[in-house]
């Protein structure tokens, strides 16, 4: 008989912020393949011959690879809709929050202090526990 195939675990991380962005909650990934992580390894690498690259492509690789990690959010416009929590939203928010919230999510991604969330069945819409995180 086959073992029983078994999923890994999704870790996540919830970066709660205060002071200027008081309120706002962010579910990060803390989980990547090694093919995304070697993809942006790759991109990264500048000893390679070719051109550096311009600002505007460092932050269009910044906001894909902070677009994979973006779980949720609680995020709204003006006009009081809520902001998707994907590529397009995040392309929305200010380049100081974006920073920040970058910033948090790699000290996350570098430091995972334990214990980490639980794993989320296979459908299971809602996020489960998870590391708590203020940003200050």
């Amino acid at each position: 008989m086959a073992a029983k195939r078994v999923r890994l675990p999704k870790r996540t991380a919830r970066l709660i912020f205060d002071g200027e962005y008081e309120g706002i909650e962010v579910v990060m990934s803390l989980e990547f393949s090694i093919d995304v992580v070697l993809s942006f390894l790759r991109n990264g690498d500048e000893s390679q011959e070719r051109p550096a690259k311009t600002q505007k492509e460092q932050l269009t690789e910044l906001k894909e690879l902070g677009a994979l990690g973006l779980i949720s959010w609680n995020l709204e416009d003006d006009q009081g809709m809520a902001i998707l929590a994907n590529a397009a939203g995040l392309g929305r928010v200010s380049p100081a929050f974006a920073s920040l919230l970058l910033t948090k999510w790699t000290e996350a991604l570098v430091n995972p202090p334990a214990p980490l969330s639980a794993t989320l069945p296979a459908g299971n819409t809602q996020v489960g526990p998870t590391l708590q995180m203020v940003c200050l």
